[in-house]
């Protein structure tokens, strides 16, 4: 809601600021001095959008580390590898204990 109010307001402030107008013999015509609005107040609103983009990353988010839970997944995992490791331990030893190509195929089926 501030970004909005200060966009308002410079872009109130914006003719007063960037309008350069010419006086005198050599004055500049209308259309020159509506460009000099025009770019003032796109120069604000680009001002505003980049600024607001990067507001978006003022804080980052904390998170509390829990170890507990942590170590106690691990624990899990752990146990769940143990348990495959030895429902294939029986085909390991089979597989280790052949020495011809026929022995091999015979526990591979």
């Amino acid at each position: 809601m501030l970004a909005r109010g200060t966009f308002l307001f410079a872009l109130a402030a914006a003719p007063a600021v960037a309008l350069n107008v010419p006086v005198g013999a050599g004055a500049g015509t209308c259309m020159q001095a509506r460009r000099g609005v025009l770019g003032g107040a796109a120069a604000i609103f680009v001002s505003q959008l980049t600024r607001s983009a990067a507001s978006a990353y003022d804080t980052i988010p904390e998170a509390a580390p829990d170890f507990a839970e942590a170590e106690r997944k691990r624990k899990e995992r752990e146990l769940v590898v143990k348990k495959e490791t030895e429902a294939l331990m029986p085909y390991v030893k089979k597989i280790e204990a052949t020495t011809t190509a026929e022995e091999f195929e015979k526990v591979r089926a």
